[in-house]
């Protein structure tokens, strides 16, 4: 009932982004459920280019904010499903945003995967930078 007292106190426009930020965390967490990661990454990014109509122009941070909110409510929305769709929808509003995805042993010598987003030096969703630090970053997926 709070979420949704907060949720109705937004500006429309910060709803409508609200609401773009569900559709593309619930649209990706099934599409990297279901099908191979390349293909999910192309859907997200079919999705980025779709022209948007809003005169208001969210921040970095705010469409970050947005995505780590809805991505509460979303089952299995990992850090993989948050980070395509951060970089979905930065890219749709015009900025850039780079998807790491980083490795590491967990104490007991499993390998543990990470995935976050950097826009202008500084981790948007994934972070904090102590955590990442931890985790060997792979080679960057191909950029859109």
């Amino acid at each position: 009932m709070r979420q949704a007292r907060i949720f109705l106190q937004l500006r429309p426009l910060e709803r409508r982004l609200v609401l773009d930020a569900l559709a593309l965390v619930v649209v990706t967490r099934l599409a990297l459920t279901t099908l191979p990661f390349q293909r999910a990454q192309r859907i997200a990014e079919d999705w980025a280019r779709r022209p948007t109509r809003a005169a208001w122009q969210p921040t970095a941070g705010q469409i970050a904010f947005a995505v780590t909110a809805v991505a509460r409510y979303v089952p299995a929305a990992t850090c993989l499903t948050q980070a395509l769709a951060t970089r979905a929808l930065l890219a749709r509003y015009g900025y850039a945003g780079d998807l790491r995805i980083g490795v590491a042993k967990s104490d007991r010598g499993r390998l543990e995967a990470h995935a976050w987003i950097e826009h202008d030096g500084r981790i948007l969703v994934g972070g904090p930078a102590a955590h990442v630090a931890r985790y060997t970053p792979l080679p960057a997926p191909q950029r859109w």
